[in-house]
């Protein structure tokens, strides 16, 4: 039985075009008005692998931009298989609304099981012991779904401002690289978030997401772009508490 998830990113082949696929993003998942960015991906990156045709052929990494916004409805999924070998593929993919001359472009790694060697060298975040928490029947979960977890960034960044914050605002992302490290298999998904800068109107962000079983799962980096609904945070407006209150501080000292 699939999940509303793969219900929702499947992509069909269409029969009138080779190479090109068709999806349909419902409504639900628009963040604010379009579709989150990590459910246009996850789709656009299931055509790429539907093209392959070969199912030890697994995701290993996936990035993309996005040139413009793929609407919710019917979609168009364009893929080329830029090569396959025996072990490894390079697969390039765009996704548009119909009618459209762009919106998001993807270029996926996949490759086969290989010889090599082995490490984790991050530290997992603390989490509950994993016989304590329920498991799942059916295995390990959907690939594409740890890419649409990927695409939760900008929540790292209301967290360093912190509240209140002022003025309405969303990060639309201008691109989304996820590599995929593991296999999941437990029903919770730890996220540790974390927002390395913002400059010029812009972040720079990153996501691990851990299985408590298997270890990192997969690792996300992300630029995002700030978009303000109602005016646009000036002065101090512009900077995290702690550090408007280090800003008071130097000005108080510099007045004396």
């Amino acid at each position: 039985m699939s999940s509303a998830f793969q219900r929702d990113s499947a992509v069909v082949p269409d029969p009138s075009l080779a190479g090109r696929f068709l999806a349909d993003i419902p409504p639900t998942w628009s963040a604010p008005n379009v579709p989150q960015g990590g459910i246009s991906l996850a789709a656009a990156t299931r055509a790429m692998g539907d093209a392959l045709g070969d199912p030890t052929m697994v995701l290993r990494s996936v990035s993309c931009v996005f040139a413009e916004p793929v609407e919710s409805g019917p979609a168009e999924i364009d893929v080329t298989v830029l090569r396959q070998g025996r072990s490894v593929a390079q697969v390039t993919a765009t996704m548009r609304t119909p009618g459209r001359h762009a919106g998001l472009t993807a270029i996926g790694v996949f490759g086969s099981s290989r010889p090599g060697f082995e490490f984790t060298d991050i530290n997992p975040p603390e989490f509950p012991d994993p016989d304590s928490l329920p498991r799942r029947s059916d295995g390990s979960i959907d690939p594409l779904a740890l890419v649409c977890l990927c695409d939760m960034m900008p929540g790292a960044v209301a967290e360093r401002i912190g509240q209140p914050i002022t003025h309405d605002w969303y990060g639309p992302s201008a691109d989304l690289t996820v590599h995929i490290t593991g296999v999941a298999r437990s029903e919770f998904i730890l996220t540790r978030n974390f927002a390395r800068r913002a400059t010029d109107g812009y972040a720079s962000v990153e996501i691990e997401l851990w299985d408590p079983t298997e270890g990192l799962v997969a690792y996300g980096t992300q630029t995002m772009i700030f978009a303000f609904a109602d005016g646009i945070p000036q002065g101090d407006e512009r900077y995290p508490l702690d550090l408007r209150s280090a800003r008071a501080h130097e000005g108080q000292t510099a007045s004396i």
